[in-house]
């Protein structure tokens, strides 16, 4: 039980000595970068591995110095893997060196919210920690497989040995595939749910302009020149990524005008994202033009409302946040084109005050956010959007079981519907999407203060404008 308070609600004994821990923290993380740096030319030189190791004592005996028993807690499985680094039992890997950097990001994270008050939830210190553990006496020819799976959990970013899920599968495959990796929390839907989406909602394949895009992002040397390429054949999506490297997302004093530049500065992640929603919205041609229209360009408001708001917040990746935020709703969509009433239905809910969610429980076989969890997982993007898509309204999202839904996707959930609250139309049904409970629940799970609400306001008042 201390375990789990000390990396979830710890008790800041001395705040002085804390900020004292946060100065000398971040000068070992420096160090350690830079011997990571040394050590990727040259994995074998065990003088590197030695200086990593004893900075990494050093931090540990630093937070008993202060009484900071966090620090320890993930500090000490690093250790382990260090030692057997050290002693030629297991051999350095980049996928390791990203498991140090990203353990270390955290415990940094986590020492700057406590500074400023904040929660740490969001930080998946928990189930980092016992992935560390599981690390540092993983078998030595599942340790490159390990990492990759700490990686991929806490930081829900795809690893190269994860194959995709195929673009054309079966709801029994789907089913399969949902559950192939047991230390990966699943989506939870049964075989039965799955077979309904495949039944009633027709999930568009996934286009070879997103997969080649998502090749690229995963290969250790992305081919841009070949992105940019793909990308310019189609003016919408061209336009959707100068936009949104225009935003204020993303926004210098420089605008871009150009797809090269648009790319250098939103990264290949971001770019997939976008080239992944403009496909998707090609692909549903058919529905009212109009009304799609609006439809995506709410949805990019709230995308790009949900990373701003996220980019304030500690340990949660805005890029994360505006993929979730984009995609959260895009099986919406996909009902209206398969139930004439579904329009109807939106409608009646809007004016009765009844939740979009529990009107398409109520009424259609499925609802947007079980069949949105299929669809982005069609579509290859990181399986804990799919995981947030899943359980965006549970009613009890922020009290689920850690192995049901990480902390991470948790928080992506939380800025995003604290994105949709905070831009909902005052005239109409504000709980269509998100409930008065799920908001306030949203708030104590981000920390946010009164005041800091109001700067959010402030922040997203005139986003209608430039999104």
């Amino acid at each position: 039980m201390n375990k789990v308070r000390n990396l979830t609600t710890p008790i800041i004994v001395d705040k002085e000595a804390l900020n004292e821990f946060s100065v000398a923290l971040m000068d070992r993380i420096d160090e350690i970068d830079r011997n990571l740096a040394h050590l990727n030319k040259d994995p074998e030189n065990r003088v590197t591995i030695a200086d990593i190791f004893r900075t990494l004592h050093n931090i540990k005996g630093d937070a008993s110095v202060c009484r900071f028993p966090l620090a320890e807690l993930i500090a000490h499985p690093l250790e382990s893997v260090l030692s057997r680094l050290r002693s030629g039992d297991v051999n350095y890997s980049k996928s390791l060196a990203e498991v140090i950097q990203l353990s270390l990001d955290r415990l940094g994270l986590a020492v700057e919210a406590l500074l400023a008050g904040k929660p740490i939830a969001q930080l998946n210190l928990v189930v980092l920690v016992s992935c560390l553990e599981k690390l540092s006496h993983a078998p030595r020819n599942d340790l490159e497989s390990s990492a990759e799976q700490l990686i991929q959990t806490i930081s829900g970013q795809q690893t190269q040995t994860i194959s995709r899920t195929s673009n054309n599968i079966t709801a029994a495959q789907s089913a399969e595939k949902v559950n192939q990796f047991s230390h990966v929390p699943n989506l939870e839907l049964s075989s039965e749910e799955i077979d309904q989406v495949f039944k009633n909602i027709e999930i568009p394949t996934c286009p070879a302009i997103v997969s080649m895009a998502m090749a690229e992002a995963q290969s250790e040397d992305p081919d841009i020149r070949k992105l940019v390429s793909a990308i310019e054949k189609d003016v919408g999506i061209s336009a959707l990524i100068i936009k949104l490297a225009n935003s204020p997302l993303f926004r210098t004093n420089q605008p871009v005008s150009r797809v090269s530049v648009a790319l250098a500065r939103l990264g290949i992640r971001n770019t997939v994202c976008v080239i992944s929603a403009a496909a998707l919205r090609s692909s549903m041609s058919d529905v009212d033009a109009k009304w799609l229209e609006k439809f995506w360009s709410h949805a990019s408001l709230v995308a790009t409302a949900a990373g701003m708001i996220a980019r304030k917040q500690y340990g949660i990746a805005p890029d994360a946040a505006y993929t979730f935020a984009l995609f959260h709703d895009s099986a919406i969509p996909l009902l209206r084109k398969r139930f004439d009433n579904y329009i109807d239905i939106m409608n009646m809910a809007l004016r009765d005050n009844i939740q979009l969610i529990d009107a398409e429980e109520k009424f259609f076989p499925c609802t947007h956010s079980i069949a949105g969890a299929l669809l982005v997982r069609n579509w290859g993007l990181p399986s804990i959007i799919a995981q947030s898509i899943r359980f965006h309204h549970e009613k009890d999202v922020y009290h689920l079981p850690e192995k049901s839904l990480p902390g991470s996707a948790v928080s992506l959930i939380a800025v995003t519907q604290m994105a949709e609250r905070l831009l909902a139309h005052p005239a109409q049904n504000i709980e269509f999407e998100v409930s008065d409970i799920h908001y306030q629940q949203a708030l104590a799970h981000l920390g946010i203060s009164e005041e800091e609400l109001q700067e959010i306001r402030d922040l997203l008042a005139d986003q209608e404008s430039i999104v």
